[in-house]
């Protein structure tokens, strides 16, 4: 990947569904390719074109704490909706993983009592 991005190629360039490399990485659990697209100004908020999901949205359906974090430092909006009208925090609760839900929430509201 560092080669790819030491060559030019575009860190947001969205696959066939519409899903971007910062995507996949939350979503498989990439913690340090994800560190390197986001170092490259990956956008963390940019959406996949099936479910309108965010690279967040992507790591919190699969329990990535990590990459959750990551994301959140990166100042990832929790605010976002996918198709199904869920947030990131939703879409963890939904999948049990209930302490990144919780997580998700208060950085949400830390967030907003800056």
């Amino acid at each position: 990947a560092r080669e790819l991005l030491r060559r030019g190629a575009s860190v947001d360039l969205p696959d066939s569904c519409g899903g971007t490399p910062l995507m996949t990485a939350a979503g498989c659990g990439h913690l340090a390719l994800l560190r390197v697209l986001l170092r490259h100004h990956s956008d963390p908020d940019q959406r996949c074109g099936r479910g309108s999901s965010s690279s967040l949205m992507h790591a919190a359906d699969q329990g990535h704490e990590a990459c959750a974090r990551a994301l959140l430092q990166a100042r990832a909006n929790t605010e976002l909706r996918n198709k199904h009208g869920e947030t990131a925090s939703q879409v963890a609760e939904a999948r049990q993983q209930h302490e990144l839900a919780t997580l998700i929430e208060q950085h949400a509201r830390n967030r907003k009592a800056q």
